[in-house]
């Protein structure tokens, strides 16, 4: 695949330029886990995911094997994601039946206590139990019967066309809800960052190409700011009221039609998780100093004396968020 992005002036479209964006390599250990984890939608059209486990060391027999990402959908299926550099090796496959053997035959205390381990690295689930976290993700009331079904995810640079052969046997054949999706990376000459994702096998047979830089609407507005526009309009700028994830999906897609209900979500998620993380940090200076000034200096100072692995940008959005709002007016509600 030939990647071009537009180089456009003035709004000029007719005589636009094709800049060539090379294919570069991806530090799958070092990029693609992380981005997968904040962009779950990437991977799964059927709804959300609440990851559970991040290369979870699970025992089977008298071996340990580590799913690169464990995580639940909303019907508390399991969803394991193995993660391969370069072209997938044909022992992929037998790596994906050691999981499903050992999901087959997992207790749902043994799925909790994989979830508490990881949650305790994770800023915004630290302390939750796995029921709390997923009533949360999800906006339910009652938690389902765990691992019901599995999901497979093989995530690769390329898909060797043995193992996509295998894959559609076990889905076709068997009935294994198998996914092959090949991620690829490319850079325009003027450091315009693109990622190509093109589900193999699964849910969408489709390429989705995701500009890292330029995903902007024509008023130069992120997709994510648009979602948390919309938040601030639900909640009259209040950034610590409580929304309904549905209230805001309807809001947006009011407004913007081609956005996608999961990229939406993740933009939601985003907006939580940058609210947690800056109210945390704004509660530590109120019990440091009760006549402190809550300006965006002091907050982002307390927040870099531990800094979370989290965009920073939205970071200091959400800041901006709740200096404007006023702190005392969050501190006090």
């Amino acid at each position: 695949m030939h990647i071009f992005s537009l180089e456009i002036e003035n709004d000029d479209f007719d005589n636009a330029e094709f800049v060539s964006a090379p294919e570069r390599s991806i530090e799958f250990e070092q990029h693609l886990e992380s981005w997968l984890e904040n962009n779950p939608w990437i991977l799964v059209q059927r709804g959300d995911i609440l990851w559970i486990g991040k290369q979870a060391n699970v025992r089977i027999e008298d071996r340990t094997i580590f799913p690169d990402l464990l995580g639940v959908d909303a019907e508390g299926n399991l969803i394991i994601v193995e993660l391969k550099r370069g072209r997938t090796p044909r022992d992929t496959v037998a790596q994906l039946l050691d999981y499903a053997t050992w999901t087959d035959g997992v207790s749902d205390a043994q799925i909790r206590e994989v979830a508490k381990t990881y949650f305790e690295d994770q800023i915004e689930l630290k302390g939750q139990s796995f029921d709390e976290a997923f009533k949360t993700a999800f906006e339910t009331e009652n938690v389902p019967t765990l691992n019901r079904s599995l999901r497979l995810y093989i995530v690769a640079g390329k898909i060797s066309e043995w193992v996509l052969k295998v894959c559609k046997f076990l889905r076709n054949s068997h009935n294994m809800d198998v996914s092959c999706v090949a991620v690829s990376m490319f850079e325009t000459e003027t450091q315009n960052v693109i990622i190509g994702v093109e589900t193999k096998l699964g849910d969408r047979n489709s390429v989705t190409l995701i500009p890292t830089q330029n995903r902007r609407r024509q008023d130069n507005t992120l997709r994510w700011e648009v979602v948390w526009e919309a938040i601030l309009r639900l909640t009259d700028g209040n950034p610590s009221s409580e929304f309904k994830t549905e209230e805001v999906k309807t809001a947006v897609l009011e407004e913007r039609s081609d956005f996608n209900k999961n990229t939406i979500s993740g933009s939601i998620h985003s907006f939580r998780q940058s609210r947690y993380i800056v109210l945390g940090a704004v509660q530590q200076l109120s019990d440091r100093d009760t006549d402190v000034e809550f300006t965006a200096e002091n907050i982002l100072q307390v927040i870099s004396e531990d800094p979370p692995d989290f965009n920073q940008l939205r970071i200091r959005r959400m800041i901006d968020i709740f200096c404007q709002f006023g702190i005392p007016q969050i501190l006090s509600s």
